[in-house]
C-alpha cells in the first residue's frame, strides 16, 4: 500500500512541480545516452526519441495507473512489472542526482512483485 501511495504521489508532484516537456526529455536522453551501452543507448535513440512530448504526457499517467492498480491489489504482479520498467528508465536516462532512489525504488516493485500472497 506504501509503494502505491507512493506512486501517486510522485505522478502528481510531477504534474504540479512543471513537468518537463518534449524538449527537456529529449535533452535529457540524448545526454545521458552517450555513457550507457549499446542496449540501451538504441532503445533510447529509437524509442524513445521517436515521440518525446508523448512520453512526457504518459509518465505521470503509468505512475497513477501502477498506484492505483497496486492500491486496489489488480494484477500485482503485472502492475509491478510495468511499474518497474519506470524508474529503471528514470534511472538509465534521467538526471544522475536521483539514481540511488530510482534503483531503491526498483527493488522495491521487483520484490512486490514476487512476494507470495497472504493466505487467510
Amino acid at each position: 500500500m506504501f509503494l502505491a501511495l507512493l506512486l501517486v504521489y510522485a505522478a502528481l508532484g510531477a504534474w504540479s512541480s512543471g513537468q518537463p516537456d518534449g524538449a527537456a526529455l529529449r535533452a535529457a536522453i540524448e545526454g545521458r545516452s552517450a555513457g550507457l551501452f549499446a542496449p540501451l543507448r538504441l532503445w533510447g535513440q529509437k524509442v524513445l526519441l521517436t515521440n518525446p512530448a508523448a512520453l512526457a504526457f504518459l509518465w505521470p499517467i503509468l505512475l497513477i495507473a501502477c498506484g492505483a492498480l497496486l492500491a486496489l491489489d489488480i494484477r500485482r504482479r503485472a502492475t509491478c512489472a510495468l511499474g518497474l520498467l519506470l524508474p529503471l528508465h528514470a534511472w538509465a536516462y534521467g538526471p544522475g542526482d536521483h539514481g540511488l532512489q530510482h534503483l531503491l525504488t526498483a527493488a522495491l516493485r521487483l520484490a512486490l512483485a514476487y512476494a507470495k500472497p497472504r493466505k487467510e
